[in-house]
């Protein structure tokens, strides 16, 4: 994935937004999809399911008994084979991803009525090139529907507080799984070759996937299906999730066994690229607590709007943090089209469900939105969140079940007498649900041709690249520096990587994510990645340093090429490296004529058509921001990534099942590239199962014969 894929992915998961509610509809034939209250799960006869156990498996403690493997790509993992090898084809098929058509409105309303008996079909305010997006909403239950890319849905909740209860597995019994696969049918949701499957590490989710050729597709980051369905306690409908996909086979290809797979992993012989994912959100699922606003008051609301035209005609609805608006809206909808965060003062008015929001007064929000991890803790003056930097107070009461845990908390950060988060949602958990690791899945190179790779030599001598510098911080509050150092391209496609250790790394923290030159000994080649003893480094521009620059972004054309150009305030213009030769104004994560900040590093005597050229790192939105006086960029920290147990600790996993599935870009976390054979949909040996403290992970080997990857 590329840097603009990377941070087009950051300003989106920065600018993303929760669709909400209100009112009504027509009465349908289809009654309101109830399901039955749990009991065993078992297999359901029309279609293969799984229902794997949800009570923790501990691996035998007794290791004497048991063989215990290890890889040089994963140092300090223990591995435990519980699984047996299945049988696979010699060879399958590649698959492109195809968009299906975008929904018409028919079809919306066939759905809605699977959903809702009364309710209103709105059409959002978008840009043309996003496509259409419906919302049927009745009461707190809303349905959405976007058309780029083709998906649903559909979910209850109060506008306070999202309940997303988990059962007490086994949720659903085979009963409850038929119903709700056949009005799923009728729906016309599962016009594709599907399994059943409940959820390993989120067990109160049952999951269709799609197969092909048999094999399941994993279709995000989360391991998820094709379709999705929650249910609560009493048997509800909570929560349905579908992303409609179709595909196009490209040829077949021949595979590895999973024995090789697994020997190959052993061995670390790179020869298939291999992932390590842990999924930290079982065994309880996120909570999500939105802010309550009491009714009467004159307060101050930060969030973000949608805009929906009822079809048919009428008034438009604007809602704002799951509250229908009234009030003085001039201008809002055009505001809120961009995704901008806005800041409105008003009253909250009704009863609940049937909330709304009376403005007074609204604007663009001059402070930035903030994701910020911490635990929240409540003392004889308030509540705050604490962070390992700082504290900030919160300005109302928080629930008793978001006290003292690790939460993600949106807001706004207010400089008064004390530091408020002006805070909207606070989710349970960290932002990163799912770690990831290894040495990634390699290119595809479907005609066999295969070119020796370039190795890395024995010694380095003022070998050029960037240091990262990542942290990682222990549950029991020990913690471990870990630093990679990526060469410098110098024309290749992927810039090697490896981990840097000694003596001579002492200061190296200082220049992370700035250009040094290294002198070292390559000690270990086989781990992923390579491990290279440091004997001294020097900063390749001792003056230079991370910078953040706001501007106005405009495509131009330069030495013909397409690139985007950032003007200042102060009217200096720069050239985006990322951009040169792919810049097109569609792929910005907002409207063109707001402002961004771009952070990063301007290389000395670098320039491209005539524009010195940033290095971008990282893009944030530059909205409500006349200068950057007390802005300190992003990426000038260390990356922190929070581990369970202790540093230096050894970890057992225990691998339960290995199964072929097809794994799409997205299940990467990977946006579509202009690379096709990037983006194709390939078979994946997949290792999955849990560490001894019960928390889920997989290692995906990619299947495909080692002659059509592309060197590492």
């Amino acid at each position: 994935m590329n840097r603009l894929s990377r941070f087009i992915i950051i300003c989106l998961c920065i600018a993303s937004l929760i669709v909400s509610g209100c009112a009504r509809l027509r009465s349908t034939s289809i009654p309101p999809l109830t399901i039955s209250a749990s009991a065993t799960p078992t297999s359901v006869a029309t279609t293969p399911i799984e229902l794997p156990t949800t009570t923790a498996v501990v691996a035998n403690t007794d290791t004497t008994i048991q063989p215990v493997d290890s890889s040089p790509l994963f140092p300090g993992l223990d591995l435990i084979l519980q699984a047996d090898f299945p049988d696979a084809p010699a060879q399958a098929r590649l698959y492109r991803l195809i968009d299906p058509p975008a929904w018409t409105l028919e079809e919306v309303n066939q759905i809605s009525a699977g959903f809702m008996t009364h309710g209103q079909i709105y059409r959002e305010k978008v840009p043309a090139t996003k496509g259409e997006i419906f919302l049927a909403i009745e009461d707190t239950a809303q349905l959405y529907l976007p058309s780029s890319p083709r998906s649903l849905t559909y979910y209850a909740y109060t506008p306070a507080l999202f309940p997303n209860t988990q059962c007490t597995p086994p949720c659903l019994n085979a009963k409850t799984v038929a119903e709700i696969e056949a009005r799923l049918q009728v729906l016309k949701l599962l016009n594709f070759p599907y399994q059943i499957r409940q959820s390993e590490h989120r067990p109160w989710l049952i999951q269709f996937f799609q197969t092909l050729e048999g094999a399941p597709v994993l279709t995000d980051a989360e391991g998820g299906a094709q379709l999705e369905v929650q249910a609560l306690n009493d048997g509800q409908l909570y929560w349905v999730s579908a992303h409609l996909t179709s595909f196009e086979t490209l040829g077949s290809y021949p595979l590895v066994t999973a024995r090789q797979a697994w020997q190959s992993l052993l061995t670390g012989d790179g020869k298939a690229g291999v992932v390590f994912r842990e999924f930290r959100e079982h065994p309880e699922p996120a909570r999500r607590l939105h802010r309550r606003y009491n009714t009467g008051e004159n307060q101050n609301f930060f969030g973000y709007a949608q805009v929906y035209e009822p079809i048919g005609g009428g008034d438009p609805l604007i809602l704002l943090n799951q509250y229908p608006l009234t009030g003085n809206t001039q201008g809002l909808a055009q505001a809120a089209a961009g995704g901008r965060l806005i800041q409105a003062w008003g009253q909250v008015s009704g009863v609940k469900p049937s909330f709304q929001l009376t403005l007074d007064s609204w604007q663009v929000s001059v402070s930035p939105d903030q994701v910020v991890e911490g635990v929240i803790e409540q003392d004889g003056i308030g509540f705050h969140l604490a962070t390992p930097e700082h504290k900030f107070a919160l300005p109302t009461a928080i629930e008793r079940d978001f006290l003292n845990i690790p939460v993600t908390v949106r807001g706004v950060v207010l400089e008064e007498a004390k530091t408020f988060l002006e805070w909207y949602l606070i989710q349970s958990g960290p932002l990163e649900r799912v770690r990831a690791g290894g040495p990634g899945l390699r290119p595809l190179k479907l005609d066999g041709q295969q070119q020796p790779s370039a190795e890395l030599p024995e010694h380095l001598e003022g070998a050029i690249g960037i240091p990262q510098v990542i942290v990682h911080a222990y549950s029991d509050g020990s913690s471990q520096v870990e630093v990679q150092f990526k060469f410098e391209a110098q024309g290749q496609s992927v810039a090697p990587v490896v981990r840097l250790d000694g003596v001579g790394i002492q200061g190296i923290e200082a220049y992370h994510n700035l250009p040094v030159r290294l002198w070292g000994r390559l000690v270990d080649g086989q781990s992923a990645p390579p491990l290279v003893n440091v004997e001294r480094f020097e900063p390749l521009y001792p003056e230079l340093s991370i910078e953040a620059w706001l501007g106005l972004i405009e495509t131009v054309t330069l030495n013909d090429q397409q690139a985007w150009l950032i003007t200042t305030p102060e009217d200096e213009q720069f050239v985006i490296e990322s951009s040169i030769g792919v810049a097109q104004m569609e792929r910005l994560p907002g409207p063109p004529g707001d402002p961004w900040i771009v952070e990063g590093v301007q290389i000395p005597g670098r320039m491209f058509g005539g524009y010195p050229v940033i290095s971008d790192l990282q893009w944030f939105s530059g909205v409500g921001r006349n200068d950057l006086e007390d802005y300190l960029p992003h990426s000038a920290r260390p990356r922190l990534v929070q581990e369970p147990g202790a540093a230096g600790a050894r970890r057992t996993a225990v691998i339960e099942m290995i199964e072929l599935v097809y794994l799409t870009p997205a299940a990467l976390g990977e946006r579509p590239s202009s690379n096709s054979k990037a983006d194709l949909t390939q078979p994946i040996w997949r290792f999955r199962g849990r560490f001894v403290d019960g928390a889920y992970f997989e290692i995906l080997i990619q299947a495909l014969s080692p002659n059509y990857l592309s060197p590492p």
